[in-house]
């Protein structure tokens, strides 16, 4: 593999490591923002719910609340078959019903289990009074179960059955001394209210409110009202029902009672659909009731937009990447390969493509060192014989091979003079 190769293949691996690296993070970084971003979007819309479009409700609450307990109200609950407490207390009632945006009211007593209902339409009824209250009666059940829960207020949309009508019905409980007297209320029309929630609402929200008991009162999706109504047969649906995880539904509720606490709530993510949804808690305390807001992350951040958001950095590392490998292989392969190419010359040795899947280096400077070896041992070599042949050029003549004047000095063991006037020791004996 040659080292250009190598060196490409080195930069394609680190770029791609460091994109997956990088859209890994910043993905979890980003998702992080926006479902933060999107949570505090949706308690902007749920304060908006209770403190604008709910507000007539909160108002209706209020002034049944301020009913509930005038004397009047609770010495007829005292004395409910006495015509004299039921005359005064209808005159307040009467006085109350036109402060009442809705322009009615009704009123159960508890002892006699009377129901007495009055509005625009029937207010020149002879009476008040309804029907009796049937503890058997499934349409009933309302009144005596926030008796024995012993609930001060319920808001509860549903259609009374005996008056053929449906309304957003405010439930309170009138109690003197600690005694439950009965359950004192108005109803409100629910299409002017639907309307303005309908218009406010995006389609990317859905928004459903809770009662105390978990029970869904009203929901809007995608620019859908729905508002569960009992019957004789189906009860109101439960949050449970719409959050079918239970990891989540707890969590969910956690979240509920520190909301209801006055504590701040946390960013909530949960399943909807085929995608996540973060979730708004925002307890309406006048009302009892719980908005939960949930914004689809897909739908507000489409998946498509942040994978494009990631192309520039792609790009930029792409472009990166190229100039790194351009600027290597100028200063850094080229020059190695160009030595190479000296090394090789100077060896005498052809590159095989062997060569590029090892150090060839290595090779060409093993070949250099072996030819100077054997060239230092033949010069090593020649220069001793050299020394030699110009040792006998001092003792034999070269015309005739007989020993000359030197040679024969040095048989007879004369040593010759040295060029600094000494003589040379001897040869040896002949």
């Amino acid at each position: 593999m040659t080292q250009r190769l190598k060196l490409l293949l080195l930069i394609v691996m680190s770029s791609v490591t460091f994109v997956a690296a990088a859209y890994t993070v910043s993905k979890q970084v980003i998702d992080e923002i926006v479902a933060d971003l999107l949570w505090k979007y949706a308690q902007v819309s749920a304060r908006y719910d209770a403190e604008t479009l709910l507000r007539p409700i909160i108002k209706e609450v209020e002034l049944v609340k301020q009913l509930s307990s005038h004397p009047n109200i609770t010495s007829w609950g005292f004395h409910s078959d006495d015509d004299v407490y039921r005359s005064v207390a209808e005159d307040t009632l009467e006085h109350y019903r036109w402060q009442l945006k809705s322009k009615n009211f009704f009123i159960a007593l508890d002892q006699n289990l009377a129901y007495h209902f009055n509005d625009v339409k029937t207010v020149r009824s002879e009476t008040f009074f309804r029907h009796y209250l049937d503890p058997a009666a499934v349409y009933d059940t309302w009144y005596f179960e926030q008796k024995e829960s012993l609930t001060d207020l319920s808001v509860n949309i549903a259609t009374d059955a005996h008056l053929s009508l449906t309304r957003v019905w405010i439930n309170q409980s009138i109690i003197k001394n600690g005694q439950f007297l009965g359950i004192l209320g108005t109803g409100i029309e629910v299409s002017a209210l639907f309307q303005q929630l309908t218009n406010h609402h995006s389609s990317a929200l859905r928004t459903i409110f809770v009662d105390a008991r978990r029970r869904i009162q009203l929901s809007f999706d995608g620019g859908e009202v729905g508002y569960p109504l009992r019957d004789s047969t189906n009860l109101k649906p439960r949050l449970s029902e719409v959050i079918t995880d239970e990891q989540e539904y707890q969590a969910l509720e956690t979240l509920m009672k520190r909301q209801k606490m006055g504590q701040e709530s946390e960013v909530l993510m949960v399943q909807q659909g085929v995608g996540r949804a973060v979730v708004a808690i925002h307890y309406i305390e006048e009302l009892g009731w719980y908005e939960l807001t949930f914004v689809s992350i897909d739908e507000m951040v489409p998946s498509w937009l942040s994978t494009y958001l990631y192309f520039p950095l792609v790009l930029l590392t792409g472009l990166f990447a190229l100039l790194a490998y351009v600027y290597l292989v100028k200063h850094w392969i080229a020059p190695t390969e160009y030595r190479e190419q000296r090394l090789a010359f100077l060896a005498r040795v052809q590159p095989s493509r062997q060569d590029y899947q090892s150090n060839p280096f290595d090779k060409y400077l093993d070949k250099l060192e072996e030819e100077l070896r054997q060239n230092r041992n033949g010069v090593d070599s020649m220069v001793a014989s050299r020394t030699e042949a110009l040792d006998k050029l001092t003792v034999f003549d070269v015309v005739t091979q007989l020993y000359n004047k030197r040679g024969l000095e040095r048989e007879r063991g004369i040593q010759p003079f040295t060029s600094d006037g000494g003589r040379c020791p001897p040869a040896g004996n002949s």
